[in-house]
């Protein structure tokens, strides 16, 4: 009897053996760890995960070029007043831009000058003020300043003419047969060159300059 109990016991123990032995090495020990199959997905998304793309930085806006504003010519068409100052229908061409120089005599040398430079029926006449402010005018009533003027164009052409300060006057007016040389030279281009010497008194001097600009336009637009 106890023979065969230990022949049974046996023959469990071999059973349970061979039922051991006919699992996979690779079935895992705990339900914590991966399978086959499981790693093998994971790598797979890992290998195709995109990498971000980062966004286009915008190009910045051409910033558009400033327009260039012409600049405004030297010369322009004014109208005398009348005694309320009112604008009458008389032109003169003139000056837009201060003209400036320098002035002598026998108590200053090389002091500040500004000059109106006046072109009308009557003619072509300057106006001087010394000190900037203070209008040369002749306070006779009887006697006329004479002038001896050099003007000098660009090409350094030299003409020599003479000018008069009428009696109680407050301008230099080009005499008459020095006109057309006056007109040719603000037709022409550059700058023009004035020096003035009072022909009575010498130590008396102008110095200044004239630009041509759009004096040609101007003067052509008045049919003058």
């Amino acid at each position: 009897m106890k023979k065969t109990i230990l022949i049974l016991v046996t023959s469990v123990l071999l059973l349970s053996l061979a039922s051991c032995g006919g699992m996979s090495a690779d079935t895992p020990v705990s339900g914590r760890s991966d399978t086959s199959q499981e790693a093998h997905e994971r790598e797979t998304a890992t290998e195709t995960t995109l990498t971000p793309t980062a966004e286009p930085t915008p190009e910045p806006t051409p910033t558009p070029e400033p327009t260039p504003v012409p600049l405004r010519g030297a010369w322009e068409i004014a109208y005398y007043t009348d005694e309320f100052n009112m604008p009458t229908t008389n032109t003169y061409i003139g000056n837009a831009r201060r003209l400036t120089g320098t002035f002598s005599n026998s108590a200053t040398v090389d002091s500040d000058l500004v000059v109106d430079f006046v072109v009308d029926d009557d003619g072509i006449a300057m106006l001087l003020y010394k000190y900037s402010r203070n209008l040369e005018r002749n306070s006779s009533t009887r006697n006329v300043v004479a002038y001896d003027i050099t003007m000098r164009t660009e090409d350094d052409t030299r003409t020599n003419m003479t000018g008069t300060m009428y009696t109680s006057g407050d301008r230099v007016y080009i005499d008459s047969r020095y006109i057309n040389d006056v007109f040719n030279a603000l037709y022409g281009e550059g700058d023009i060159y004035f020096h003035i010497v009072n022909s009575g008194r010498p130590v008396e001097t102008y110095l200044f300059t004239v630009p041509t600009s759009n004096f040609a336009e101007i003067h052509q637009s008045l049919g003058q």
